[in-house]
């Protein structure tokens, strides 16, 4: 079965702020950081079993993977992430 992955408006709105931060110093380089940020979350269904569950969360619906210094946490519910 293939999971569906839907981005919730905080995330959106994180990601923007992301950029908007990085932006500051350099424009092409905050698209070059969002754009890498997407491709881990794209990835997610793809590995979804390889990443650890959010330790303070402990919830096994509830994971994390890591992009340099951010954590990308999701969950994880029927087919959808």
């Amino acid at each position: 079965m293939a999971l569906k992955l839907i981005w919730s408006q905080l995330a959106i709105d994180d990601l923007d702020d992301i950029a908007n931060f990085i932006a500051m110093d350099s424009e092409d380089y905050a698209k070059i950081f969002v754009r890498k940020i997407v491709d881990q979350i794209e990835r997610i269904p793809d590995f979804l079993q390889l990443v650890r569950v959010v330790p303070e969360i402990q919830d096994e619906q509830v994971r994390e993977r890591t992009y340099q210094n951010y954590r990308l946490i999701y969950r994880v519910k029927n087919d959808t992430i």
